[in-house]
């Protein structure tokens, strides 16, 4: 079957509720077109429809990357801004749906969300200060008090990451994992935090994996704006291989596949690809062809 012909077979899924068997058949459409923004939309519909809000995004942003008209934009970002409410992230679903009204003016369902969501706050809302007492002044306020230049941070100093990666590492695996060197570099908030993950040990470690190819691709991709790190795509490759190794992520071939199909996409992908342990990639490749044969030639392609 072609590509459109898997999509209408989809539609038909999802027409019955069979939410789980279209994204199986969307993803089957992508593997042979995966210019075609409409089959992005139309599973991130079916993501929508099961909560998986993080696949929901990555399909939305997938889509929209691609050339569309404005009918699939307008659905695209509809759906994009109905996952971040989805997510409890009220400020981005209200700037989606209000990217959906400036593209199509009498849509009345986002209206309606703009509607809902649009509440203003108090004005005369207090805002508490805190009061703490210290036994001197702070070292930058003192240094200006005695005419001395304050101090410049180190760009060697440790850089915490109040990001949402940081604190789901720390909430998934309890223990912050040891120390890492102090790096020499401003690092980058998404890849540090993932990166620490290799460190974590025994079971957790499984769990490690598993958070890791679970992960919204579409962050990622925006993150190595300076192209691809090898040690973030040696270790993911590691975690791919561990994971469909134990089965430990439902329709791990088909979401491992799709993550790597836009990792490829950026910027020093190739030269990144050589940094990886081939133990792992052919472990990787033949769990895939045990279980899904007909994807091992695009994983080929892939790392070729």
């Amino acid at each position: 079957m072609d590509s459109e012909q898997l999509k209408n077979l989809g539609n038909v899924a999802f027409s019955h509720k069979n939410y789980d068997d279209a994204i199986t058949l969307y993803t089957k459409a992508l593997l042979q077109d995966d210019t075609n923004p409409i089959l992005f939309s139309n599973r991130a519909m079916c993501q929508i429809k099961l909560s998986n809000w993080d696949r929901a995004l990555q399909d939305c942003d997938s889509g929209l990357a691609l050339e569309c008209d404005d009918k699939t934009k307008v659905k695209l970002l509809f759906r994009k801004a109905t996952t971040f409410k989805g997510m409890k992230s009220m400020k981005l679903a209200l700037q989606y749906f209000q990217k959906v009204v400036d593209l199509d003016s009498s849509n009345e369902a986002a209206l309606k969300e703009i509607k809902s969501l649009n509440i203003e706050e108090p004005h005369n809302k207090r805002i508490p200060i805190p009061i703490e007492k210290v036994d001197k002044l702070p070292e930058e306020y003192e240094a200006l008090l005695n005419d001395r230049p304050p101090p410049v941070p180190s760009v060697t100093q440790e850089i915490e990451n109040p990001g949402r990666v940081s604190k789901e590492i720390d909430e998934l695996f309890g223990d912050k994992p040891k120390p890492q060197p102090k790096p020499t570099f401003v690092e980058r908030p998404t890849t540090s935090p993932l990166m620490a993950l290799k460190s974590i040990p025994g079971a957790n470690r499984d769990k490690a994996y598993t958070y890791v190819i679970n992960l919204p691709v579409s962050s990622l991709v925006d993150d190595f704006s300076f192209g691809m790190e090898p040690d973030f795509l040696s270790f993911y490759v590691e975690a791919a291989a561990h994971v469909s190794s134990n089965n430990s992520v439902n329709g791990w071939d088909t979401l491992i596949l799709n993550n790597f199909q836009q990792l490829s996409k950026v910027k020093r992908f190739d030269i990144s690809k050589t940094f990886i342990k081939q133990e792992d990639l052919n472990t990787l490749l033949a769990n895939v062809s045990s279980t899904n044969p007909d994807l091992l030639p695009h994983y080929e392609t892939i790392f070729q």
